[in-house]
């Protein structure tokens, strides 16, 4: 981009210029001219493989004394990381059961290698670890509305009740994941990420909205349509 949009206002272009790909370009750029054909490139999700197994890997969290109570939750943790295709997998799971996957020390081990991914310098490994707590599938008992925000279309947007009470925001980000800060007291941030806008929806709806119950008649009717308290 830096080449041949020239033409283009620099106050234009460097809204689009993401610094973690442009690093990712130099540092292929850099490998090529290091090795050559000499041996066959490591891709992005090689690099970040290893660094993930480094961390769930260690040696001086693996040592334990043959015959002690060690061994036994060591075994059971390599046992489980070996039922998974690969290590970004093994991590993917342990996070979605929120680090509860075995024995204590199973937990902590994973918990302690998810921590030091979180704070690695490499982008790369920053980007799973943004990708790993993904919200699954959300219910779809109530699925709010939705008021788009700005000239792009379906890009940021506010979640409403049907009543109009605002609960909270969702925005696209650049690599499709949607991004969800609810509307509540405290300190506000980006609590969830979702794949889809209805996921990112829904969780609005299920974090901060509960069951009515209206009696007209003699006859219950239920609707979503009040804030939590």
């Amino acid at each position: 981009m830096r080449y041949w949009e020239i033409d283009q206002s620099p106050d234009d272009l460097i809204g689009r210029i993401w610094l973690p790909l442009h690093l990712e370009v130099l540092r292929a750029l850099r490998g090529a001219y290091l090795y050559g054909d000499r041996r066959t490139p490591e891709t992005i999700i090689d690099r970040v493989e290893r660094t993930v197994h480094r961390a769930l890997w260690s040696n001086a969290d693996l040592a334990y004394v043959p015959g002690s109570a060690k061994e036994t939750d060591v075994s059971e943790y390599i046992a489980w990381l070996r039922t998974h295709g690969n290590f970004r997998e093994a991590l993917g799971e342990a996070l979605r059961s929120r680090f509860s996957i075995g024995n204590q020390f199973m937990n902590k081990a994973v918990a302690q290698a998810y921590e030091t991914l979180r704070k690695s310098q490499d982008p790369a490994v920053l980007y799973l670890t943004t990708r790993l707590d993904v919200l699954p599938l959300q219910p779809r008992d109530f699925i709010p509305e939705v008021e788009w925000l700005g000239a792009e279309k379906e890009r940021n947007g506010m979640v409403k009740t049907p009543s109009g009470h605002c609960l909270g925001f969702i925005e696209r980000s650049a690599d499709g994941l949607w991004h969800i800060t609810p509307s509540r007291d405290g300190p506000v941030g980006i609590a969830a990420r979702a794949t889809t806008q209805t996921d990112a929806r829904s969780y609005l709806a299920q974090l901060l909205t509960g069951p009515a119950t209206i009696t007209a008649n003699g006859m219950k009717r239920y609707q979503i349509d009040r804030r939590e308290i």
